[in-house]
């Protein structure tokens, strides 16, 4: 068994996106794209749909992802289509179909531990991300570098 932390749950994220990209795959979708309908559904109209992409998928690109949307008929001022709905709820059940029966499988107090270890992961690599972080040695090796390369940066 792989110990709780980051080798393990990095061999579950990438597990669980090749399923995902084999499904999506059968319907010409990338993950920015499935993200993205995601979100449009499960958003609150509040702003734009670009910016919340953009915030919460951390897509810097969500203009275009969504543009593509919209070209393909699933998404028509910020919100699914009709269309879009039914691609949503059709890939949907397909991956519960794949994978539904591994989350059943997990007992109710293992899947709320689970969830508070990773729920607190997630919410303190949020703030590591966040703007207002001093940059580490490895970012200012990293800055250096490009900036040595002419390249222009925004402050960390």
């Amino acid at each position: 068994m792989i110990p709780f932390g980051p080798r393990l749950m990095g061999q579950t994220e990438k597990a669980l996106n090749r399923v995902l990209q084999r499904i999506l795959e059968h319907h010409d979708l990338g993950e920015p794209q499935w993200v993205t309908l995601r979100l449009a559904q499960d958003r609150r109209p509040a702003g734009s749909l670009a910016d919340f992409v953009a915030g919460e998928g951390q897509y810097p690109y969500a203009v275009g992802i969504i543009a593509g949307l919209h070209a393909r008929g699933l998404l028509r001022d910020d919100a699914l289509t009709e269309e879009g709905r039914l691609l949503v709820a059709r890939v949907s059940a397909t991956v519960d179909h794949q994978v539904g029966h591994l989350w059943a499988a997990i007992p109710d107090d293992q899947a709320t531990n689970a969830a508070l270890a990773l729920n607190h992961l997630l919410s303190g690599c949020r703030q590591l991300v966040a703007d207002d972080v001093q940059p580490t040695p490895a970012t200012r090796r990293i800055r250096t570098t490009r900036e040595a390369a002419g390249e222009t940066l925004p402050d960390a």
